[in-house]
């Protein structure tokens, strides 16, 4: 076995500076080659105009300018503003209102009789409509009818659905309306009675003479008897029942429409 020591491999002087040994494998000292690298990447920024660092040569302005300048950009915007024509606004027509769209048959019904409790202070023009899924065993014309005595049971409304004027329409919607008359008798007109015209009268139903009644006129009785009936409302109810395919999926549904109008009771 070979004991001999190793022999350090010798460095050499920098051949820059000549001055400090060089590392092994190279021939020049570290400070020398990175100052060459240094001189190199500056020569080349150079060559190619490349900015070496910011450079800003406008002279800074104070606060104050900036402010100042700011506030006459403000004023001529204002004054250009001011001069400024812009087209007239249309004036808006008045138009019938839009149907008022409900989640269901129970929110519709509410509504109405809300309205109706306001029938005291000015006319009841109630228009409203909702959609349901379709029933095969029920078409446009029994679900008209059922609406209008869910309706009928759950407001004031006042109707005979079986007198109600019926009508179906050839569209491709197979749409089936019902229009229903108000029998509320809103503005009888109350006839004033003396009570020797009402003893009269009671006398003259019982089929009792009574001699010593003074008799009533011929047209005080016949106000009597039609009081009970008085003239009939103005007021209607329009029910209408029709296809709805408006659903995203394609689902066949009905789509119900109310209108209930009422005078002013």
């Amino acid at each position: 076995m070979d004991t001999r020591p190793i022999a350090p491999i010798p460095r050499k002087p920098c051949a820059s500076c000549g001055t400090r040994l060089a590392p092994v494998r190279y021939a020049r000292c570290e400070p020398c080659r990175r100052n060459d690298k240094a001189t190199a990447v500056l020569a080349t920024s150079t060559q190619h105009n490349v900015p070496t660092g910011p450079k800003n040569t406008a002279p800074k302005r104070k606060l104050q300018d900036m402010e100042e300048d700011s506030a006459l950009a403000m004023a001529r915007l204002r004054r250009q503003f001011k001069f400024m024509s812009f087209p007239a606004l249309p004036i808006p027509i008045p138009t019938k209102s839009k149907r008022t769209k409900f989640v269901d048959a129970d929110a519709l019904y509410n509504a109405v009789a809300a309205g109706q409790r306001l029938r005291n202070v000015a006319d009841l023009d109630f228009s409203g409509t909702f959609a349901i899924i379709a029933k095969p065993d029920v078409d446009n014309g029994r679900r008209a009818k059922i609406v209008a005595r869910e309706l009928k049971r759950a407001t004031l409304s006042q109707y005979n659905i079986d007198e109600g004027m019926a009508k179906q329409s050839p569209g491709a919607t197979r749409r089936y309306t019902v229009v229903l008359k108000c029998t509320c008798h809103t503005g009888r007109q109350m006839v004033r009675v003396k009570s020797n015209d009402l003893f009269a009268y009671f006398a003259s139903k019982s089929g009792k003479p009574r001699p010593s009644a003074p008799s009533a006129s011929q047209e005080t009785l016949s106000a009597l008897s039609q009081s009970a009936s008085g003239p009939a409302c103005t007021g209607e109810t329009i029910i209408s029942a029709e296809d709805d395919l408006s659903h995203p999926r394609g689902v066949l549904a009905q789509r119900i429409k109310v209108s209930v109008k009422h005078p002013k009771v």
